[in-house]
């Protein structure tokens, strides 16, 4: 089967109008390596498509869909570099020494109403000497990280936002499917979770503060119903969401365990043996660009994720949720956002309340104390003017941070560590009455 049949494929359960031209990625590759005395010239790694000799003889299918919006790539400075990290996701060591015919598809994805397409190769045999297996594998990672990577970021996404079960539902229909009864298949998702279109807009479901397992169920059955959900859920699929941070506004520990736990939950539904990587940050000094977002980037609408917590105990706040950085000038979302804290935690309307500001350690200790009290009066006024009684505001600036030493070596305040240490705790337990 030639290349131009095998990619690409597209899915045939989700609803997608052709409203856009679908998204090739005309890069391809094979392997070299040699195992003779006197071997052909070998072709460098990306200079030929590859083939599939037998898509009916698949032992194992390893297919990894990357989420290309811009929210994930693009800074305010400039597009980030991702390839390195994403080269050891998709050159998997252990995948590449399994025994048979392997084959290797990559997808990209990003709010578009469109079917993803697929790079598909078939690696060469793994029963060979070593160190000529390791050299394989390191042309590989080579084409990955030096072309395909580079070339995907500079095509871009076709349409803002982010559709990121559209990528698993596409990740689902990448695979070939050989006629192997113990085939092994491998779904790799890469994105920062933050999906706000498609049947999963998180736009619409975090208005609500709710526990991410009830969101997760409640979304399957919405997918489902608009045939956004794979086809063959993923029944047989080692499925592997490893979610990247590019420190968004509204970025905490809580949201990031609640985006995890959001997409575990909403993989173990499709019924396929799931794993999410915690939310890791970029390395935001690896630029691609510098001076804006890169070509082809539309815009990508913010997702704002308030961590469920449970009534009437300690709600933190991200500050960055509220404020923009250094001021006590509320964001518009916030007066909504304080307004569901309040209703989430109703029931304690009568208790004490003691709201505490803190700031990152950027600038002097007087600055950041009258900051930090700022901010916490502002919150504090909202919930008196939603019937709380007894609420107190104080601000302890830089003094307790959760993530100390947040600007040694490092002066980006968009940064994790820092945005962590800016932030707005609401103690409903404090002198219980």
């Amino acid at each position: 089967m030639s290349p131009a049949e095998t990619s690409p494929r597209t899915t045939g359960s989700r609803t997608r109008p052709p409203t856009s031209p679908i998204l090739v990625m005309t890069l391809s590759m094979v392997l070299s390596g040699c195992a003779t005395l006197f071997p052909e010239p070998e072709p460098t790694p990306c200079e030929h498509e590859s083939t599939v000799s037998d898509p009916e003889r698949v032992d194992a299918e390893r297919v990894v869909m990357l989420d290309l919006s811009a929210s994930l790539w693009r800074t305010e400075e400039g597009s980030l570099d991702l390839s390195d990290r994403l080269a050891e996701l998709i050159v998997d060591e252990d995948f590449h020494r399994l025994p048979g015919t392997r084959l290797v598809t990559l997808g990209v994805f990003d709010g578009g109403s469109v079917p993803s397409a697929y790079t598909v190769w078939e690696l060469p045999p793994s029963d060979r000497v070593d160190d000529v297996v390791a050299l394989d594998i390191e042309d590989f990672r080579s084409c990955v990280e030096k072309e395909y990577l580079p070339a995907a970021l500079e095509a871009g996404p076709l349409a803002p936002g982010s559709d990121v079960m559209g990528g698993i539902s596409d990740g689902e229909a990448g695979f070939v499917r050989g006629t192997g009864p113990d085939t092994v298949r491998q779904l790799v998702v890469v994105t920062d979770g933050r999906s706000n279109t498609g049947c999963v807009d998180l736009t619409e479901l975090t208005e609500e503060w709710a526990p991410a397992d009830e969101v997760a169920e409640s979304t399957s059955d919405v997918c489902r119903s608009t045939g956004e959900w794979p086809a063959d859920d993923l029944a047989g699929v080692d499925v592997d969401l490893h979610l990247l941070t590019n420190a968004q506004e509204g970025d905490s520990r809580e949201s990031h365990s609640w985006l995890s736990d959001l997409w575990l939950g909403l993989c173990e539904a499709s019924s396929a043996t799931c794993s999410v990587s915690p939310p890791r940050s970029v390395d935001r000094e690896a630029r691609v660009t510098d001076g804006g977002p890169p070509k082809g980037f539309p815009e990508d609408p913010p997702v704002f994720v308030p961590a469920w917590q449970e009534p009437c105990e300690i709600q933190e706040l991200p500050g960055d949720l509220l404020f923009p950085h250094d001021s006590s000038t509320a964001r518009p979302e916030a007066v909504e956002l304080l307004t569901e804290l309040a209703e989430h935690n109703r029931e304690c309307a009568d208790g004490p309340v003691a709201v505490t500001g803190h700031t990152d350690s950027q600038g002097d200790h007087d600055y950041n104390d009258d900051l930090s009290l700022r901010r916490a009066e502002f919150v504090a006024d909202r919930l008196r003017e939603h019937g709380f009684t007894d609420v107190t505001a104080s601000g302890s600036g830089a003094r307790e941070p959760v993530c100390p030493g947040d600007y040694d070596g490092n002066d980006d305040v968009d940064d994790p560590c820092p945005a962590a240490n800016r932030r707005v705790v609401v103690d409903f337990t404090v002198g219980e009455g």
